[in-house]
């Protein structure tokens, strides 16, 4: 049975945990626990002409997570909850080598070719072709890699390189009335109408985004659904994705800034620091 406590939202929200595992159960049978365990796995499948686990780590959205683990943080907060805009963790010493160890993993592991900044595809084609066993990817990837012949199976994130838990992005999309709005009273029926329980199960089923009522998660479609089960788990490891107009500027800058330490062999950390500057500079 699915645990239901880490869900508490209001119902014309839904939830969306932006990474998981997935993993091709004929190359990989049981997904392993930590990165240490992948590394050894990738050094076996590199002899056979394959890739164990891989991942779009050319990309700050996915190797915050990482940072974090090690202390690395977007804004610290403030007394009463609120985020300090002034302070960000993203170039302390413990943050660099959070990123320091997944781009040392990076070279060794991941082919060079799916690090190409926004194009996600390149990774999915390796999966479909069973060169690498597992991949880390979100919901959105689902409905291609479902189709291409794969034994899917599904797995919350790895534990880091240290054995603690790796913290995904979280988000949150809802329905809104504008104020500007000519009907209201016609909008708040409709949106009441198409969050009821039956039409949120539909909209599982067409996009993999699982709604926030608890009672649902205790429904057959999603109870017994595997997929369902690795994002619920992951939830528990999540951190609010930022989306202060501050850091906007900065997801395209540090990825170029990790392209340049993955492909061009640049130095992470004056690189790093260098584009974390100039941005907040900005």
């Amino acid at each position: 049975m699915l645990k239901t406590d880490y869900f508490d939202a209001h119902h014309r929200h839904k939830w969306q945990c932006f990474r998981i595992r997935l993993v091709d159960k004929d190359l990989m049978q049981f997904p392993f626990q930590t990165m240490k365990q992948y590394e050894k796995f990738n050094a076996y499948m590199l002899k056979h002409g394959m890739y164990g686990l891989i991942g779009k780590f050319d990309e700050f959205y996915v190797d915050f997570s990482f940072m974090e683990t090690k202390g690395g943080y977007i804004f610290s907060k403030n007394a009463d909850g609120s985020y300090n805009e002034n302070d960000m963790g993203l170039v302390s010493d413990e943050a660099l080598q959070g990123l320091q160890e997944i781009v040392d993993y990076t070279k060794k592991y991941v082919p060079k070719s799916i690090l190409t900044m926004g194009d996600w595809s390149s990774i999915n084609q390796f999966f479909c072709d069973g060169k690498a066993a597992a991949i880390i990817t979100g919901p959105w990837a689902l409905s291609i890699l479902s189709k291409c012949g794969v034994n899917l199976g599904y797995a919350p994130f790895p534990k880091s390189f240290d054995g603690k838990p790796l913290k995904s992005f979280l988000s949150a999309k809802g329905y809104s009335i504008p104020k500007v709005s000519k009907h209201p009273k016609i909008a708040k029926e409709f949106l009441e109408l198409v969050t009821r329980p039956r039409y949120a199960l539909y909209r599982y089923s067409a996009t993999n985004e699982l709604p926030p009522l608890k009672h649902l998660f205790l429904a057959s479609l999603i109870n017994h659904d595997p997929f369902a089960n690795a994002l619920i788990t992951q939830f528990k490891h999540t951190v609010e994705m930022p989306t202060q107009k501050k850091f906007g500027k900065f997801w395209k800058g540090l990825d170029k800034a990790l392209n340049k330490v993955l492909v061009e062999n640049a130095p992470l950390e004056s690189t790093f620091k260098e584009a974390f500057e100039s941005l907040n500079q900005e």
